[in-house]
């Protein structure tokens, strides 16, 4: 312990000696692992069950259009069409019907651009909100004469500010709802780019046109995924050929939440892609660093030399210089965590709400987890690779020639 604090006195006091040496290590470590924090949270997005999918391996999904044997283009599911596979899809628990329309929200003295989507109660069963004000719409608020609404915390913010959002009203293609429930953020990666759920009888299909849905069923736990989806196939089936379309139903083809999600963003992108881009993110810094880590570790050669003159070895001399390394590196990595939402809320500024509507955000809540099984061990190896070279080169040279003002050991 006597000999570890001594390492850790030198360290500190070669951190404040060498002030410009170290604000360079920091900054770059810090800018590294604010892209590596991004990037591993985003990850977990894709490959995991997060909110609102957390029932993503066992929801199989049917989109708004088809293709017919001819190749040409059909719509979806309607209402009708969705009352008709209810009845015909077997061993399903619940299921929930969506449809987006964007366009203008009118709500406290403002206009805004926004994109809401027009569900079922059970969309909430299906779909696992973090709700932190209010409550989901039922099935009695369907038929209440006064229409009801969700939305999402970005908005409500952006909206409201402070004030909260439950009780409040926004207009919507005419028609006035009052907000009773409000969910947490979350990824757009989820794929739900909405920001306000309204039931779906009060859809005009205004500016689509478009009158299909969605449809997410939600099947037991227990149930193999091969099961659930040659049983939507075959009741998807049989409805095309009581409507007399010509479209073929491949059983393999259908997908479930999760397939979607990752056959959208690529399942080779999280195995290959950012694993090479975090490897480049640490290669590229390291090299700098080491290079002014040999510079630095040169102007205190002399130094070292004669700690080893009086018995120093040359293990002393690497974990010396390593320790002054890693606190460099410890520290930039606490500053790159404390920075990676501003920069999210620059990105989502500056990209997400340009091109896919306000409120959209890159991830909901941190998953700090990460940051203690991956950024750290992470932390740890970077330390190694831009602070081991110079060490172990300061560590192995050779005392007489060094304080005879040589430089190789």
């Amino acid at each position: 312990m006597k000999q570890l604090s001594g390492y850790l006195r030198s360290a500190l006091y070669n951190i404040r000696h060498n002030k410009a040496y170290a604000a360079f290590c920091i900054l770059g470590s810090a800018l590294t692992f604010v892209f590596i924090i991004i990037l591993l949270q985003l990850a977990y997005v894709i490959s995991n069950d997060a909110p609102p999918l957390t029932n993503s391996s066992r929801v199989v999904q049917i989109g708004e259009d088809f293709t017919n044997r001819s190749g040409e283009s059909i719509d979806g599911l309607t209402l009708r069409g969705v009352v008709q596979m209810r009845d015909l899809v077997e061993g399903y628990e619940t299921y929930a019907i969506s449809h987006n329309e964007s366009g203008i929200l009118q709500v406290n003295d403002q206009v805004r651009s926004v994109l809401v989507n027009f569900i079922n109660s059970d969309y909430w069963q299906v779909n696992d909100f973090e709700f932190i004000a209010g409550r989901p719409f039922t099935k009695e608020d369907y038929a209440a004469a006064k229409p009801v609404a969700m939305i999402k915390q970005a908005n409500a913010r952006a909206y409201f500010g402070n004030e909260p959002a439950v009780g409040r009203e926004v207009e919507f293609q005419g028609n006035t709802y009052e907000i009773i429930g409000e969910v947490a953020d979350f990824s757009f990666l989820t794929n739900e780019y909405a920001s306000l759920w309204v039931p779906y009888k009060y859809n005009k299909y205004l500016p689509s046109g478009m009158t299909s849905y969605t449809i997410s069923y939600l099947f037991p736990e227990q149930m193999p995924e091969t099961v659930m989806k040659q049983n939507v196939a075959r009741a998807l089936q049989f409805y095309f050929q009581q409507a007399n379309e010509d479209v073929e139903i491949d059983p393999g083809k259908m997908m479930t939440q999760k397939e979607v999600r990752l056959s959208q963003f690529g399942d080779r992108m999280l195995t290959y892609g950012i694993g090479l881009i975090i490897l480049l993110l640490m290669i590229i810094p390291a090299v700098n660093i080491v290079t002014l880590s040999i510079a630095d570790a040169n102007a205190q050669a002399t130094e070292i030399a004669i700690r080893r003159a009086m018995g120093a070895t040359r293990m002393n001399t690497f974990i010396q210089k390593m320790s002054e390394h890693f606190i460099l590196v410890m520290v930039g990595m606490l500053l790159g965590l404390v920075l990676v939402y501003p920069t999210i809320s620059i990105v989502e500024t500056i990209f997400l709400d340009v091109m896919t509507g306000e409120g959209v955000r890159m991830f909901g809540r941190m998953n700090y987890w990460i940051i203690l099984y991956e950024v750290l061990p992470l932390c740890i190896f970077f330390s190694l690779i831009s602070g081991g070279i110079p060490a172990y080169l300061i560590s192995k040279r050779n005392i007489a020639d060094t304080l005879k003002g040589g430089t190789k050991s």
